[in-house]
């Protein structure tokens, strides 16, 4: 496990929550068009 948050300001966070967010939305859709 990697020690999140040290060191990283609350921008660097926005952004990494952002990308993750992205990345569930395309899951989402894939799993929504093969069903």
């Amino acid at each position: 496990m990697r020690t999140a948050g040290l060191g990283k300001t609350s921008e660097q966070w926005q952004q990494e929550i952002k990308e993750e967010n992205i990345r569930a939305d395309q899951w989402e859709k894939k799993f929504q068009d093969t069903g």
